[in-house]
Protein backbone atom coordinates (compact mmCIF):
# COMPACT_ATOMS: atom_id res chain seq x y z
CA UNK A 1 0.00 0.00 0.00
CA UNK A 2 1.46 3.46 -0.39
CA UNK A 3 1.33 6.37 2.40
CA UNK A 4 -2.21 7.81 1.68
CA UNK A 5 -3.73 4.12 2.10
CA UNK A 6 -1.21 2.40 4.35
CA UNK A 7 -1.77 -0.37 7.39
CA UNK A 8 -0.47 2.17 9.73
CA UNK A 9 -3.58 4.41 9.53
CA UNK A 10 -5.86 1.27 8.73
CA UNK A 11 -8.03 -0.28 11.39
CA UNK A 12 -7.31 -3.72 9.83
CA UNK A 13 -7.43 -6.88 11.21
CA UNK A 14 -3.27 -8.19 11.16
CA UNK A 15 -4.13 -11.35 11.59
CA UNK A 16 -6.57 -12.89 9.13
CA UNK A 17 -4.87 -10.42 6.61
CA UNK A 18 -1.90 -12.64 7.16
CA UNK A 19 -3.33 -15.81 7.13
CA UNK A 20 -4.67 -14.34 3.71
CA UNK A 21 -1.81 -15.26 2.66
CA UNK A 22 -2.01 -18.63 1.67
CA UNK A 23 -5.14 -18.16 -0.71
CA UNK A 24 -3.49 -15.66 -3.45
CA UNK A 25 -4.68 -17.65 -6.55
CA UNK A 26 -8.44 -17.84 -5.37
CA UNK A 27 -8.08 -13.93 -4.29
CA UNK A 28 -6.12 -12.70 -7.90
CA UNK A 29 -9.40 -15.39 -9.82
CA UNK A 30 -11.81 -13.42 -7.57
CA UNK A 31 -10.37 -10.20 -8.73
CA UNK A 32 -10.19 -10.59 -12.02
CA UNK A 33 -14.23 -11.71 -12.24
CA UNK A 34 -14.71 -8.36 -10.74
CA UNK A 35 -12.77 -6.49 -13.27
CA UNK A 36 -14.21 -8.80 -15.76
CA UNK A 37 -17.49 -7.68 -14.54
CA UNK A 38 -16.77 -4.29 -14.67
CA UNK A 39 -15.75 -4.36 -18.41
CA UNK A 40 -18.56 -5.85 -19.43
CA UNK A 41 -20.87 -2.93 -18.20
CA UNK A 42 -18.32 -0.64 -19.42
CA UNK A 43 -19.30 -1.96 -22.73
CA UNK A 44 -23.04 -1.43 -22.66
CA UNK A 45 -22.63 1.75 -20.42
CA UNK A 46 -25.70 4.29 -21.40
CA UNK A 47 -26.55 7.73 -19.95
CA UNK A 48 -28.45 7.20 -16.73
CA UNK A 49 -31.63 8.23 -17.83
CA UNK A 50 -35.13 6.58 -17.03
CA UNK A 51 -34.96 3.23 -19.41
CA UNK A 52 -35.69 -0.50 -18.99
CA UNK A 53 -31.76 -0.86 -19.99
CA UNK A 54 -30.62 1.86 -17.62
CA UNK A 55 -32.12 0.44 -14.71
CA UNK A 56 -30.60 -3.14 -15.33
CA UNK A 57 -27.39 -1.60 -15.91
CA UNK A 58 -27.54 0.44 -12.57
CA UNK A 59 -28.29 -2.93 -10.88
CA UNK A 60 -25.50 -4.59 -12.38
CA UNK A 61 -23.16 -1.93 -11.64
CA UNK A 62 -23.74 -1.83 -7.92
CA UNK A 63 -23.49 -5.97 -7.95
CA UNK A 64 -19.83 -5.12 -9.51
CA UNK A 65 -18.95 -1.99 -6.95
CA UNK A 66 -20.08 -3.80 -4.28
CA UNK A 67 -17.99 -6.98 -4.89
CA UNK A 68 -14.96 -4.26 -4.73
CA UNK A 69 -15.82 -3.30 -1.47
CA UNK A 70 -16.18 -6.58 -0.02
CA UNK A 71 -13.12 -7.92 -2.01
CA UNK A 72 -11.07 -4.76 -0.26
CA UNK A 73 -12.69 -6.05 3.20
CA UNK A 74 -11.36 -9.38 2.85
CA UNK A 75 -7.92 -7.90 2.01
CA UNK A 76 -8.19 -6.16 4.93
CA UNK A 77 -8.94 -8.91 7.54
CA UNK A 78 -12.67 -7.26 8.17
CA UNK A 79 -14.36 -10.43 7.27
CA UNK A 80 -18.20 -9.06 9.15
CA UNK A 81 -18.32 -6.09 6.72
CA UNK A 82 -17.33 -8.54 3.70
CA UNK A 83 -21.11 -10.38 5.09
CA UNK A 84 -23.10 -7.23 5.55
CA UNK A 85 -21.58 -6.00 1.76
CA UNK A 86 -22.62 -9.59 0.52
CA UNK A 87 -26.14 -8.97 2.31
CA UNK A 88 -26.49 -5.99 -0.45
CA UNK A 89 -24.91 -7.60 -3.51
CA UNK A 90 -27.41 -10.42 -3.26
CA UNK A 91 -30.25 -7.60 -2.94
CA UNK A 92 -29.31 -6.30 -5.93
CA UNK A 93 -28.83 -9.78 -7.47
CA UNK A 94 -32.42 -10.77 -7.19
CA UNK A 95 -33.99 -7.57 -7.55
CA UNK A 96 -32.12 -7.92 -10.83
CA UNK A 97 -33.01 -11.31 -12.16
CA UNK A 98 -36.80 -10.51 -11.52
CA UNK A 99 -36.51 -6.86 -14.04
CA UNK A 100 -34.67 -9.23 -16.61
CA UNK A 101 -37.25 -12.11 -16.43
CA UNK A 102 -40.51 -9.77 -16.27
CA UNK A 103 -39.36 -7.37 -18.74
CA UNK A 104 -43.09 -7.97 -20.20
CA UNK A 105 -44.45 -6.66 -16.95
CA UNK A 106 -42.67 -3.44 -17.02
CA UNK A 107 -41.44 -3.55 -13.23
CA UNK A 108 -38.26 -0.99 -14.13
CA UNK A 109 -41.21 1.88 -14.69
CA UNK A 110 -42.28 0.89 -11.17
CA UNK A 111 -38.95 0.70 -9.47
CA UNK A 112 -37.86 3.59 -10.78
CA UNK A 113 -40.70 6.15 -9.46
CA UNK A 114 -41.08 4.14 -5.89
CA UNK A 115 -37.69 4.59 -5.61
CA UNK A 116 -37.49 8.28 -6.54
CA UNK A 117 -40.40 8.83 -3.96
CA UNK A 118 -38.73 7.40 -0.77
CA UNK A 119 -35.95 9.52 -1.38
CA UNK A 120 -38.37 12.90 -1.82
CA UNK A 121 -40.13 11.52 1.28
CA UNK A 122 -37.25 11.84 3.29
CA UNK A 123 -36.24 15.27 1.58
CA UNK A 124 -37.54 18.92 2.75
CA UNK A 125 -37.55 22.25 2.19
CA UNK A 126 -37.91 24.13 -1.11
CA UNK A 127 -37.20 21.34 -3.52
CA UNK A 128 -39.43 18.85 -1.85
CA UNK A 129 -42.76 20.30 -3.36
CA UNK A 130 -40.46 20.63 -7.28
CA UNK A 131 -39.67 17.03 -6.70
CA UNK A 132 -43.28 15.83 -5.93
CA UNK A 133 -44.10 17.91 -9.10
CA UNK A 134 -41.16 16.06 -11.09
CA UNK A 135 -42.89 12.51 -9.83
CA UNK A 136 -46.51 13.34 -10.96
CA UNK A 137 -44.91 14.13 -14.25
CA UNK A 138 -42.64 10.76 -13.96
CA UNK A 139 -46.05 8.67 -13.42
CA UNK A 140 -47.78 10.61 -16.74
CA UNK A 141 -44.54 10.00 -18.49
CA UNK A 142 -43.99 6.41 -18.14
CA UNK A 143 -47.21 5.76 -18.10
CA UNK A 144 -47.42 4.13 -14.91
CA UNK A 145 -50.73 2.51 -13.85
CA UNK A 146 -52.94 4.43 -11.28
CA UNK A 147 -53.62 1.44 -9.22
CA UNK A 148 -49.76 1.38 -8.04
CA UNK A 149 -50.05 5.00 -6.63
CA UNK A 150 -53.45 5.73 -5.75
CA UNK A 151 -54.71 3.76 -2.28
CA UNK A 152 -57.18 1.01 -2.71
CA UNK A 153 -60.14 0.37 -0.53
CA UNK A 154 -57.86 -1.59 1.86
CA UNK A 155 -55.48 1.43 2.40
CA UNK A 156 -51.83 1.46 1.70
CA UNK A 157 -50.95 1.72 -2.06
CA UNK A 158 -48.80 -0.65 -3.56
CA UNK A 159 -45.94 2.40 -3.72
CA UNK A 160 -46.37 2.76 -0.11
CA UNK A 161 -45.34 -0.89 0.75
CA UNK A 162 -41.79 -2.28 0.96
CA UNK A 163 -40.81 -3.71 -2.70
CA UNK A 164 -44.24 -2.50 -3.89
CA UNK A 165 -42.97 -2.38 -7.54
CA UNK A 166 -43.33 -5.79 -7.85
CA UNK A 167 -46.90 -5.97 -7.24
CA UNK A 168 -47.44 -7.74 -10.31
CA UNK A 169 -45.82 -10.68 -9.83
CA UNK A 170 -45.38 -10.96 -5.95
CA UNK A 171 -48.05 -10.41 -3.30
CA UNK A 172 -45.44 -10.91 -0.48
CA UNK A 173 -44.20 -7.48 0.39
CA UNK A 174 -40.78 -8.31 1.97
CA UNK A 175 -37.71 -9.93 0.35
CA UNK A 176 -38.22 -13.38 1.38
CA UNK A 177 -41.65 -12.83 -1.28
CA UNK A 178 -38.78 -11.64 -4.02
CA UNK A 179 -36.72 -14.84 -3.30
CA UNK A 180 -39.70 -16.47 -3.81
CA UNK A 181 -39.54 -15.46 -7.10
CA UNK A 182 -36.01 -16.19 -8.03
CA UNK A 183 -34.30 -18.65 -5.67
CA UNK A 184 -35.80 -19.64 -2.27
CA UNK A 185 -32.29 -20.65 -0.80
CA UNK A 186 -31.74 -16.92 -1.71
CA UNK A 187 -33.29 -15.95 1.79
CA UNK A 188 -31.41 -18.32 4.31
CA UNK A 189 -28.30 -16.52 2.62
CA UNK A 190 -29.77 -13.07 2.82
CA UNK A 191 -30.98 -13.77 6.87
CA UNK A 192 -27.48 -15.00 7.68
CA UNK A 193 -25.50 -12.24 6.09
CA UNK A 194 -28.23 -9.82 8.22
CA UNK A 195 -27.00 -10.78 11.49
CA UNK A 196 -23.81 -8.97 10.25
CA UNK A 197 -25.49 -5.94 9.68
CA UNK A 198 -27.94 -6.03 12.41
CA UNK A 199 -24.93 -7.15 14.89
CA UNK A 200 -27.39 -8.08 17.66
CA UNK A 201 -26.62 -12.02 17.29
CA UNK A 202 -24.64 -13.04 20.38
CA UNK A 203 -22.34 -15.50 18.77
CA UNK A 204 -20.96 -12.47 16.49
CA UNK A 205 -19.59 -10.52 19.89
CA UNK A 206 -17.52 -13.16 20.85
CA UNK A 207 -15.47 -12.53 17.50
CA UNK A 208 -13.89 -15.22 15.26
CA UNK A 209 -10.88 -15.16 13.39
CA UNK A 210 -9.82 -16.63 10.01
CA UNK A 211 -10.44 -20.02 9.05
CA UNK A 212 -10.72 -21.56 5.72
CA UNK A 213 -14.04 -22.35 5.49
CA UNK A 214 -14.78 -18.88 6.26
CA UNK A 215 -12.45 -17.35 3.52
CA UNK A 216 -13.49 -19.81 0.99
CA UNK A 217 -17.36 -19.14 2.27
CA UNK A 218 -16.63 -15.05 1.68
CA UNK A 219 -14.88 -15.77 -1.60
CA UNK A 220 -17.42 -18.31 -2.50
CA UNK A 221 -20.02 -16.04 -1.71
CA UNK A 222 -18.76 -12.92 -4.04
CA UNK A 223 -18.18 -15.39 -6.67
CA UNK A 224 -21.39 -16.29 -6.90
CA UNK A 225 -22.78 -12.85 -6.74
CA UNK A 226 -21.06 -12.12 -9.77
CA UNK A 227 -21.04 -15.27 -12.00
CA UNK A 228 -24.90 -14.60 -11.65
CA UNK A 229 -24.92 -10.81 -12.80
CA UNK A 230 -22.60 -11.86 -15.68
CA UNK A 231 -24.64 -14.25 -16.98
CA UNK A 232 -28.15 -12.87 -16.92
CA UNK A 233 -26.86 -9.73 -17.86
CA UNK A 234 -23.80 -9.84 -19.82
CA UNK A 235 -22.77 -12.93 -20.75
CA UNK A 236 -21.88 -12.34 -24.73
CA UNK A 237 -19.80 -9.44 -23.66
CA UNK A 238 -18.33 -11.78 -20.87
CA UNK A 239 -16.08 -14.05 -23.46
CA UNK A 240 -13.84 -16.62 -23.01
CA UNK A 241 -11.75 -15.17 -20.03
CA UNK A 242 -14.66 -15.32 -18.47
CA UNK A 243 -15.39 -19.44 -18.84
CA UNK A 244 -11.80 -19.75 -17.77
CA UNK A 245 -12.16 -17.58 -14.89
CA UNK A 246 -15.29 -19.17 -13.49
CA UNK A 247 -13.68 -22.55 -14.34
CA UNK A 248 -10.60 -21.86 -12.08
CA UNK A 249 -12.33 -20.82 -9.31
CA UNK A 250 -14.86 -23.62 -9.66
CA UNK A 251 -12.20 -26.42 -9.76
CA UNK A 252 -10.74 -24.87 -6.30
CA UNK A 253 -14.10 -24.27 -4.44
CA UNK A 254 -14.52 -28.11 -5.41
CA UNK A 255 -11.28 -29.45 -4.54
CA UNK A 256 -11.55 -28.01 -1.05
CA UNK A 257 -14.90 -29.59 -1.21
CA UNK A 258 -13.27 -32.81 -2.09
CA UNK A 259 -10.18 -32.25 0.56
CA UNK A 260 -12.91 -31.34 3.62
CA UNK A 261 -15.18 -34.83 2.70
CA UNK A 262 -12.44 -36.77 2.58
CA UNK A 263 -10.95 -35.53 5.98
CA UNK A 264 -14.35 -36.33 7.39
CA UNK A 265 -14.63 -39.53 6.51
CA UNK A 266 -11.44 -40.16 9.20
Amino acid sequence: MNDVVSRNKLFCNEFNAMVLLEYQDILNLVRRLIEIGDKCIEGRRNQKDFTYEDVCEMFAEAIVDYSKIAYDNVILGHFDTVYMVYRAILENVVCLDIILNDEAEELWKNYVVYSYRNTILKSNGRFHEECLKTLYELYENLKIDKEFYEKGDKGKAYIDKNYGWTYKVNKEFNFKGLCALVNRNDYKDFKFASEFSHGTALHLKIGCSASIDRIIGMLLDIYIGLHRMITMYCWEEAGDEFDYVSEAIEEIFYSYIDETESKQHW
